[in-house]
């Protein structure tokens, strides 16, 4: 089988097993652990199988999609810092002489 395969379905189970236990365990009421447990996954069985769907294809796709995020896209940032950097000339300061002594007026 797949390694990345393999990983993703490793990734789906702990999701079952985490977002079936966890839940119960946290609710304060007078039923047993394995009652509340039953009850959790009779009620959320839907949402708990579309979970681990979707946690198997993007662990998956993730995966996958790694090694070419790394080679093309992280291998183009580092070669950045290869490159000096471009820092502009000041620009020439003009200074006057005289100042306007009134102000323009603006007329309607």
């Amino acid at each position: 089988m797949e390694e990345h395969l393999l990983i993703a379905i490793i990734a789906a189970l702990l999701n079952i097993l985490l977002s079936i236990t966890i839940p119960p365990l946290l609710k304060s009421s007078n039923l047993s652990i394995s009652e509340k447990i039953r009850q959790h996954y009779n009620c959320n069985k839907n949402v708990i199988l579309v979970s681990t769907v979707l946690t198997i294809l993007l662990v998956y796709i993730s995966l996958k999609v790694t090694p070419w995020v790394k080679n093309n896209f992280l291998g183009n940032i580092s070669s950045l810092n290869s490159v000096e950097p471009i820092i502009p000339k000041p620009l020439p300061v003009v200074a006057t002489s005289t100042l306007p002594t009134t102000l323009p007026t603006i007329s309607k």
